[in-house]
């Protein structure tokens, strides 16, 4: 083999190794966040929830996300999250094809909310005809969502109006303050979020919500011994139980977790198998 070739060969297993997910520390479990804000914000809200199933099962628990939808999902189906807080969109093929099983999910349910600035013209869906909209990455649970609002009251998202995709929740607001866009499609508490981030005195309008769907939720992969799976599970479902708890929930403006079932999911499944 002459030394082009040899180059060649190694430049082509660096290149596979790289493409391998990390493998996990012994003794660590790894915990992912779906990226629906900037990582940054991600890990100042869920690292104090990471140290709390630190404690409760007395080994580390190391919290990481990525900074795009799609890298998080290529990480997510590499099993390499031993814990994840996962869209419900994602649910289905995490659990259907990775070995991750439901945890907890969040007791409220999941609706995009269709926002404006206050001084916008728009006041209802019929008048987003031609206007641009944004949402997250068009695997996110809001954009699956406005796009059957869209349909459902006879817009066609790829041609009737003016439809574009941000890099998570903030970046979509963000658009609309700065109006770059006409209309943002985003959850409740990720605008809460982002108003309290930005500081802003004259919130966002609401002109349209989407049908309601199962919220995020927590799942864990199978490898995970079911000692543990019950501690991280009463562990959350506990969180408004204890001052710490309290504070982690007020922090992610989230309600108290209740235990997750597949069959909670089964209108995610109906949706996927119908295109929507």
């Amino acid at each position: 083999m002459n030394l082009i070739k040899i180059v060649l060969r190694v430049i082509s297993i660096m290149v596979i190794v790289k493409a391998l997910p990390v493998m996990a520390e012994e003794g660590i479990y790894e915990m992912g966040a779906f990226p629906n804000m900037p990582v940054a914000k991600l890990q100042e809200l869920f690292t104090p929830l990471a140290d709390e199933f630190s404690r409760t099962l007395g080994r580390k628990v190391r919290l990481s996300s990525k900074p795009t939808f799609e890298a998080f999902e290529s990480v997510l189906n590499s099993e390499f999250y031993d814990i994840a807080h996962i869209q419900p969109f994602d649910y289905v093929e995490a659990f259907d094809k990775h070995n991750y099983l439901p945890l907890a999910r969040r007791s409220e349910e999941l609706e995009a909310l269709f926002v404006v600035n206050q001084g916008s013209l728009i006041n209802s869906i019929a008048d987003m005809k031609g206007k641009k909209i944004v949402s997250p990455p068009p695997d996110a649970a809001v954009s699956h969502l406005a796009n059957m609002a869209l349909r459902d009251a006879g817009i066609n998202p790829k041609s009737d109006v003016k439809r574009e995709y941000s890099k998570n929740h903030f970046s979509c607001l963000q658009n609309v303050l700065i109006g770059e866009a006409d209309v943002c499609v985003a959850a409740i508490q990720m605008i809460r979020q982002f108003e309290k981030e930005k500081k802003i005195t004259v919130p966002f309008r609401v002109v349209h919500k989407s049908r309601k769907i199962p919220h995020t939720l927590f799942v864990v992969h199978k490898r995970v011994s079911q000692k543990d799976r019950d501690l991280l599970l009463n562990t959350v479902l506990n969180l408004q139980n204890s001052g710490n708890g309290r504070k982690i929930l007020g922090a992610l403006d989230y309600r108290p977790f209740v235990q997750a079932r597949d069959s909670d999911y089964t209108l995610i499944r109906k949706f996927i198998r119908e295109g929507k």
